[in-house]
């Protein structure tokens, strides 16, 4: 099993960014446009025990995504675990933690195992930790705009 995390510091409450990030409609926002991610289950707000369904295009291949979201504590953590995708094993946590001086930290923890047969050999390990280090660059500068500026 791999892990990847990514952090990011912001001037704004905790409140916002997590009211922001539990919006399914947001997150497509903080997506890149060539993953054409298009929810086609989805809440307007997660809440724990929900599942949400999606498509997403992965290596030129799009692949139905189904998440169950098992931890909901707002306003620091949303736990989410993919029931059906592209691989074996996918579970995100966002934390979101007060630093005390008006800004919070937004951490991404990610486990994830690449799938196995042939799409093993298009989606390695270091392919897939390549496109997140892409994806959280673009995520991070998406969430300075839109969670620093208003």
């Amino acid at each position: 099993m791999a892990v990847f995390e990514s952090s990011i510091t912001l001037k704004c409450s905790a409140e916002k960014a997590f009211d922001f990030l539990a919006r399914p409609e947001n997150i497509s926002r903080l997506t890149p446009p060539d993953s054409a991610l298009q929810f086609v289950d989805a809440p307007e707000v997660l809440s724990a025990g929900l599942s949400i369904r999606a498509k997403a295009s992965v290596y030129g291949m799009t692949y139905d995504l189904a998440h169950d979201i098992q931890e909901f504590d707002k306003p620091s953590r949303i736990t989410e675990v993919q029931t059906k995708g592209p691989l074996p094993k996918w579970t995100r946590e966002t934390s979101i933690a007060n630093n005390g001086d008006e800004t919070i930290t937004i951490t991404e923890h990610i486990e994830f195992s690449p799938p196995g047969g042939l799409a093993g050999f298009v989606m390695t390990e270091a392919k897939i930790r390549a496109s997140l280090i892409d994806s959280y660059a673009y995520r991070d500068q998406k969430l300075r705009e839109l969670l620093e500026s208003t």
